[in-house]
This record gives structure tokens, sequence and C-alpha cells, in this order.
């Protein structure tokens, strides 16, 4: 497996410069846009932070609900059950 620069947060500064970043404002843009294509409505926004260190986004759609989890550094995204109640 290729692992990419800064995948996993740990990262030497000085030998390799700046890593990438998945800003909360792109994460935002393909979250709001695929949400609204699929019928989804988007309740909650959480910008990464220390911890937890990667952007989050609560989704409903009539009595089902889940979250999406982006990645600080690439658009890898995630899906699991609802994060907040």
């Amino acid at each position: 497996m290729i692992v990419r620069r800064g995948i996993t947060s740990f990262f030497n500064w000085d030998d390799r410069g700046v890593i990438p970043e998945f800003t909360i404002a792109e994460f935002k843009r393909i979250v709001f846009a695929v949400a609204g294509a699929l019928g989804y409505t988007v309740s909650n926004v959480v910008e990464r932070g220390v911890s937890p260190n990667f952007h989050s986004a609560s989704l409903s759609y009539r009595d089902a609900a889940i979250s999406i989890l982006g990645h600080s550094t690439y658009p890898i995204f995630a899906f699991t059950e609802p994060l907040f109640a």
C-alpha cells in the first residue's frame, strides 16, 4: 500500500515542506452538493480541530440519519452512524 504524504498526520515539516489541506470550505461544498442531489438535509457541519482531527457533517433523509467524516488533509470521506444526537 502506498500511503500519501501527510495522511497519518505525522509529518516532518523541515524535510518535506507544506502538506496539502482539505479545507472546511471544500468539505462543505462537496457535502452540500451531494446532499442536495440526493435529497438529504445537512443539519450540522463541524470543522476539524485537535480532537477530532477530521471534518464532520450530519445529514438526514426522512427518518434516516448519517454522518460524513472528511480527512483534514485529503478529500477522503467516510460514512458512519450519526455522531451527534
